[in-house]
Order: structure tokens, then C-alpha cells, then sequence
């Protein structure tokens, strides 16, 4: 690992720009990594640009220079994929982000393609977000409340507030360090769990209304059509934090959540709590993620993706 840290830390002294790039349906971890590491790399006098590639969460827009966020506008140098486990998870415009001269992948995903020049992968970490924190660390860049507050926040929402059993006790250490030049916590916590909105209630009220249990399989599965997500006038981050939400429902061991976001296409979010592991689940449908967490797409109506997960599951 300290070779790794530094043959990045040469290619970041050497590059004469750096570009860190999000991902589709970007989360707190992708969005703070990113912001965090961009801020290190200015403390280190580089010129540094953050691309946007989907819609950033509502809840994520409080984060330091958020609104630096945006489309790419040039060829990168230097590029930074940050929490992606593929090419894919750049979206439409992945083939032009690629051609950057030297791509550096940090992920703490095990599905992890390894599509970098350099790959620092770790699928023990909690967190990219605990990754980014050891980087720029063994890079000795300063802390301060523009790279710590998202850092912590990546590393917070990853770990669902440090309850998820990827929360280990440096963890934890490195969380501590950081709120030490962290302005403002009460404003993160407030954005990541006191904020779900009138939309994104209707929409757990709807999931809550069609929830299916398998009580032999320790499963629950939750659904919302994409009718009733156009009916609600929802946005791609509306459904963010359902299938956490059904999780915390005692008695069962896996927690489904799908999302019809086209015709004939289902999203798949799964979160265990202990025995099942949802990323070799999700794997079946060319998915993945980790033990506790993971997702795919299933080609389908919702009926139909049930039974099919209902049929893998049960091969597990």
C-alpha cells in the first residue's frame, strides 16, 4: 500500500492538472471524496477540476465548493475515479472521460474492474471516503474544515452513521480526527438524516403500502412503479434512503428495494443485516457492491424482477 501511495503522490507532483470525476447517481461517499481530495490537491498548488456527471443530491449541496462540480470541458490530465467499481459508473460520457493520460482508481468496492493506471482498491475499508483520508494523509497535506467535512461525510453516510459492521475502530479514530476541523457537524448530520422531504416521504409511504415479506427466506422486498414516481414529480435521489429504511425491519435478514426507472428496467438496492450476502445476490445480475450493500438492474416489469431475485436468492 505505501508503494501505491507513493507512485500516486508522484503522478500528482508531476501532473500539470487533476480532474476527479463522480459517478452516476452519485452518493455521499463518491460526492465527498472527491470534494475532499480536490481541496487537498489545491493545499498542494495544483489546478484542480471536479467533474459532474449526474445530478448532485439535494442533501449533499451544503458540502464546500459543491457548486465547483461540473461537466467536463476538456481532456483530462491526471484523472481521479473515485468509488467506481467500472468504467460504467461514469455514465454516457465515460469514453471521453477515459481518455485522460493516466487514470488513478480508488474504491473500496470488491467488484472493482482494476481500470486504472494505478488501482488502490481496499474492500476491507468502510469507506472511499477512509481511503482518501490515509491518502492525503501520506501525502501530508494540513487538514482543514474544506477537505475534513466532506471527508467525514463520505465516510459517515458509508457506514450509515458508523452503524454498519464495515465501521472498524481506526474507523472510527479517523472520523474523531476529523471532526476536530469540522466547522459546523450539527450541519452534516442534519443533512444526511433530519432532511427527507414531503416527496421523499410519499415515496417510503408507497414502498411501506407494497411491501412484500418471504418470512422463510428472512426477506423483504419493497417497490415503487415508475407511475407513482412520476406521479410524485420524484428525482433520482428521492429514493435514497428507502431501502436503509425497510432494512431497519425486525425479523428479516435481507431488505429489497426496486425501483421501475423505465419501462422494462428495475433497479435493484439490497442491504443484509448479518448472514446473507447481497453483493454475490446482486453479482447474479451483473451487479455487485459489498456483503451489507449492493445493487443491479434487472430488464423487466417489477412482477417479474421479484421472481427472479425470489429464484436466485434461494440458490444462494
Amino acid at each position: 500500500m505505501e508503494k501505491t501511495y507513493a507512485e500516486i503522490e508522484k503522478k500528482i507532483l508531476e501532473a500539470r492538472d487533476i480532474s476527479l470525476v463522480s459517478h452516476i447517481n452519485p452518493d455521499g461517499d463518491n460526492i465527498g471524496s472527491i470534494l475532499g481530495l480536490g481541496a487537498a490537491l489545491r493545499k498542494m498548488g495544483k489546478d484542480v477540476h471536479i467533474l459532474k456527471v449526474d445530478d448532485i443530491p439535494k442533501n449533499l449541496l451544503f458540502l464546500p465548493r459543491v457548486e465547483e462540480i461540473k461537466p467536463m470541458e476538456k481532456r483530462p490530465d491526471l484523472l481521479f475515479v473515485l468509488d467506481s467499481s467500472d468504467e460504467g459508473r461514469l455514465g454516457d460520457g465515460s469514453k471521453e472521460i477515459l481518455k485522460a493520460n493516466y487514470i488513478i482508481n480508488i474504491d473500496h468496492h470488491k467488484s472493482n474492474t482494476l481500470f486504472g493506471d494505478i488501482n488502490l482498491v481496499d474492500a476491507s475499508m468502510s469507506s472511499t471516503g477512509e481511503m482518501v483520508y490515509d491518502l492525503i494523509d501520506f501525502l501530508g497535506v494540513e487538514l482543514d474544515n474544506e477537505i475534513a467535512t466532506p471527508i467525514y461525510t463520505a465516510i459517515n453516510s458509508d457506514t450509515g452513521s458508523f452503524r454498519y459492521e464495515s465501521t472498524s475502530p481506526d474507523t472510527l479514530r479517523k472520523a474523531a480526527n476529523l471532526l476536530e476541523f469540522v466547522d459546523n457537524k450539527v450541519e452534516i448530520t442534519k443533512n444526511l438524516y433530519q432532511s427527507r422531504t414531503k416527496v421523499q416521504t410519499e415515496v417510503i409511504k408507497i414502498v411501506l403500502n407494497n411491501l412484500e415479506s418471504f418470512d422463510d427466506l428472512s426477506l423483504i422486498i419493497g417497490k415503487i412503479s415508475l407511475n407513482d414516481l412520476e406521479r410524485l414529480g420524484a428525482q433520482s435521489d428521492d429514493t435514497e434512503g428507502v431501502v436503509p429504511f425497510i432494512n431497519e425491519i425486525e425479523g428479516y435478514d435481507v431488505a429489497i428495494f426496486l425501483k421501475e426507472k423505465e419501462e422494462g428496467i428495475v433497479r435493484v438496492s439490497a442491504r443484509s443485516k448479518e448472514v446473507c450476502d447481497v453483493s454475490i445476490l446482486c453479482e447474479k445480475f451483473d451487479g455487485g457492491g459489498h456483503k451489507r450493500a449492493a445493487g443491479a438492474t434487472i430488464e423487466g416489469n417489477l412482477d417479474e424482477a421479484i421472481e427472479k431475485l425470489i429464484s436466485a436468492y434461494k440458490e444462494l
